[in-house]
């Protein structure tokens, strides 16, 4: 196996979302790129340069429709909780051909190579804002976590870091996790219709918004492709990021995802 570098990953990622919109335009489903692949569609016409992963969001109709008909579309693999083989409260789609990745956390069972994330928003319950949702999600990162194990691959640090969630965590049952997560998602009754939220999220509450974000859609060039956006990027970006516009210092322009290891198999 060779290592690969940034511009590898970047290359097939951007592959990778080929096929998804590809898929989505065939089956009529909208998605917007998410998170910093949409501020390098819109502040670099491609990847933030230091970047290594794409985020894609959707509403959760759209997201729905998306796994269940997607099934190894030319041979790129989906791993979702709802199809039972991703103990993430996210979903992936995976190259399985040509890469591998050595993941810093188990987030499934399998060997997968570069993928693409897919981030469902939900409507927010009205009894708890979300709450017991998000708790879960969370629970889901940290039963992965747990699962984590040692290797060289990580270095000492990392080794050590390991440590410390396996003692914080336990062993922690990642199918039972997962089934917690999806169970609070579909066992909530009243919901406000005005608000969404990705309960995976990184960013907390920050990353609640007005549904009518969902509303319209547009496209904006990628490296070579051109790609769904929603039409109120500014103002999600805005809620998430503020200055989106600016790069930050040079000291803040790190990959996101290091920990990982990809090859070329």
């Amino acid at each position: 196996m060779r290592e690969m570098n940034l511009t590898d990953i970047q290359n097939v990622s951007i592959e990778i979302l080929g096929v998804i919109d590809e898929f989505c335009t065939k089956n009529d489903i909208m998605y917007s790129l998410g998170y910093g692949a949409l501020i390098g569609a819109i502040r670099h016409k491609g990847f933030i340069p230091w970047d290594d992963d794409i985020d894609i969001i959707m509403d959760r109709a759209n997201y729905t429709k998306f796994i269940s008909l997607f099934n190894d579309y030319k041979g790129y693999r989906l791993y979702a909780p709802e199809l039972h083989n991703c103990y993430h409260a996210i979903s992936r789609v995976c190259e399985m051909k040509n890469t591998l990745v050595w993941k810093y956390y188990k987030w499934n069972n399998e060997t997968n190579g570069v993928w693409v994330d897919i981030f469902p928003y939900d409507y927010i319950p009205t009894r708890d804002g979300g709450t017991s949702i998000r708790n879960a999600a969370d629970l889901c990162y940290a039963a992965c976590k747990a699962h984590i194990g040692f290797s060289r691959n990580f270095g000492i640090l990392q080794n050590l870091s390991n440590l410390k969630e396996f003692i914080k965590h336990g062993y922690l049952c990642r199918e039972r996790a997962i089934k917690k997560y999806l169970n609070e998602l579909n066992q909530q009754d009243e919901y406000s219709k005005d608000t969404i939220r990705n309960y995976a999220s990184p960013y907390g509450l920050k990353d609640v918004h007005s549904s009518q974000i969902f509303d319209n859609y547009t496209r904006a060039i990628f490296d070579n492709l051109n790609i769904s956006i929603i039409t109120n990027y500014d103002v999600y970006l805005k809620k998430i990021y503020s200055d989106y516009m600016t790069p930050p210092p040079l000291d803040q322009q790190i990959r996101g995802h290091s920990l990982n290891k990809f090859y070329w198999i």
